[in-house]
């Protein structure tokens, strides 16, 4: 229901591939990586790496990268932007993109991977928080303030988590940006949206095409226009 979880998985398990065949997957990831932009980051963030490679950001290629002068990065554990898993099926070739703009936070908690065709933006002013897990391919992330995602999160493809509106409604006490929280273990499905003011709870489901503008209790699963719960006391596993 609530759509592919598996991608992360690059080769499944219980299968005994020959040595052969690892080399050449690991020679396919290292070949997707775009080692002028991922230099240049670690030119500009003194934390972007460490020697014994405990901390680490790489950009795969056909990424966009636009910062700028007062946006930062904070990299406390791994980040990927765009990658792509040798099995095709994983990935598409899309364009990724990463745009901040001045005075915008991000902070890496974890490891953590956008897939091919991810955007993420982080307007003026913005914070990001990420620790664990991935967000699978053309999906989108929209921070306007803040968005903040625990351990183990799993987005699907075509996914949307956006924190304001964009545009103004003119009515008394509007706020066009508001927070949005994950929790831990959290799977959001194909194509579900996450709007502003959301908080999800740990150990919860976001099904396929659902659209959240209310809080999300713990260990539940939700669905539909507008999304509710439909299932509570749930558990789950990759």
């Amino acid at each position: 229901m609530a759509g592919k979880g598996n991608c992360h998985k690059k080769i499944s398990s219980g299968m005994d591939y020959s040595w052969k065949t690892k080399i050449g997957y690991i020679l396919k990831e290292i070949f997707h990586i775009d080692f002028f932009k991922t230099a240049w980051l670690w030119l500009r963030y003194k934390n972007a790496i460490r020697k014994d490679l405990s901390r680490f950001l790489l950009v795969y290629r056909g990424t966009e990268i636009r910062l700028k002068r007062t946006s930062m990065i904070y990299n406390n554990g791994k980040l990927m932007i765009g990658y792509k898993d040798a099995d095709p099926s994983f990935h598409t070739d899309e364009k990724n993109s990463l745009n901040m703009d001045e005075n915008s936070k991000f902070f890496v908690d974890g490891y953590f991977r956008f897939f091919s065709g991810c955007r993420i933006a982080i307007r003026d002013g913005a914070v990001l928080r990420i620790k664990d897990g991935f967000m699978s391919y053309n999906s989108r992330i929209d921070c306007s303030k803040s968005i903040e995602m625990g351990d183990d999160v799993i987005i699907s493809e075509n996914v949307v988590i956006m924190d304001s509106d964009r545009h103004d409604i003119l009515r008394e006490g509007y706020e066009r940006s508001k927070p949005i929280k994950i929790g831990d273990h959290v799977w959001i499905g194909i194509r579900a949206m996450i709007l502003k003011g959301v908080t999800i709870g740990n150990g919860s489901i976001v099904a396929a095409g659902a659209i959240v503008t209310r809080d999300v209790p713990e260990n539940c699963l939700v669905a539909g226009i507008p999304a509710k719960v439909i299932k509570r006391n749930i558990r789950w596993k990759k």
